[in-house]
């Protein structure tokens, strides 16, 4: 089994050619199974939508169903954290299984946008909340700096 990383340019060229060739031309002949996955972490404009939009609207969301001790933003994130990037722990000899808050800080990119959907979704369902999508922002942002540009403050 070979276990390489290959980073990959802007232009979507191979930047570590030489050592996937020789990883390549490492493998016997035959059928070989070759995963590809992206492991870079969330980015960081994730991030900011994340702790400044989703944690936000469902620390209200969470409040005015009656979750009155949850008042800052770190205990909605905590929240969310135990529901949505929950680990499983498996006790081997008795096959008990615990649940404990998982790092949102460890997840990739792509892992990362499901789960904010997934939070989003389960925010409309349960809180009765619309979070903005980031897509959303930017048109709301648009016909505002459009708006104000056609206003005369003078």
């Amino acid at each position: 089994m070979i276990d390489l990383f290959v980073d990959i340019s802007e232009a979507g060229k191979v930047i570590n050619p030489k050592e996937f060739s020789e990883a390549l031309a490492a493998l016997k002949p035959g059928k070989h199974h070759v995963i590809i996955k992206d492991v870079r972490k969330r980015s960081l404009p994730q991030n900011s939508y994340y702790r400044g939009v989703i944690v936000p609207m469902v620390r209200k969301g969470l409040y005015d169903i009656g979750w009155d001790e949850v008042k800052t933003n770190d205990q909605a994130h905590e929240f969310l954290k135990k529901m949505f990037f929950r680990e499983m722990l498996v006790n081997k000899i008795t096959a008990e299984v615990v649940y404990i808050a998982g790092s949102s800080a460890e997840k990739t990119i792509p892992e990362f946008s499901v789960i904010c959907e997934e939070i989003i979704k389960w925010a409309a369902e349960d809180l009765g909340i619309n979070i903005p999508s980031p897509n959303d922002q930017l048109k709301t942002f648009a016909q505002y700096s459009r708006w104000l540009a056609e206003q005369e403050f003078f």
